[in-house]
């Protein structure tokens, strides 16, 4: 089973919801992303959900539109972002989850771009502006990935 997976089993045993908060990865900082994330954890989140900035966020509305904006005007980039979950991986156990535009994916390769989420310690992912149609291949590596 996935972190994800074992994080609800357990709640369910436990008669518990799960708390997930979101961040925009990058904002304010890199070494805030990690600090939050390590933070949010002795603080009782689950599962956390990192937004990964792109330039078009429309849909997220304009907080999260903003901190998008600023975390990609300081330069900040998707590596820097996953540096900071990794550093923050190695401190707990609870879920990452990365929301993230198929305009990222797409332009890594999405198999290739799901190995380096792995690695960096996320373990799901959603690709909210992603093609249904075309989800076949991504679910295929993300079910091999364990994601």
């Amino acid at each position: 089973m996935s972190r994800i997976d074992d994080i609800f089993c357990r709640l369910r045993s436990d008669k518990r919801r799960a708390l997930m908060p979101f961040i925009t990865g990058g904002h304010p900082t890199v070494d805030t992303t990690t600090a939050l994330l390590q933070q949010l954890g002795s603080a009782g989140a689950d599962i956390v959900e990192v937004g990964i900035p792109f330039s078009d966020p429309i849909a997220d509305g304009p907080v999260i539109a903003s901190a998008m904006h600023g975390v990609l005007e300081s330069g900040t980039t998707v590596d820097d972002i996953l540096s900071a979950i990794a550093a923050a991986r190695a401190s707990t156990d609870m879920g990452f989850i990365a929301m993230v535009s198929e305009s990222i994916v797409h332009k890594r390769g999405s198999g290739a771009f799901l190995r380096t989420l792995a690695e960096a310690g996320i373990d799901g992912v959603i690709v909210p502006d992603l093609d249904p149609a075309l989800a076949a291949p991504l679910l295929e590596v993300a079910d091999d990935l364990n994601l």
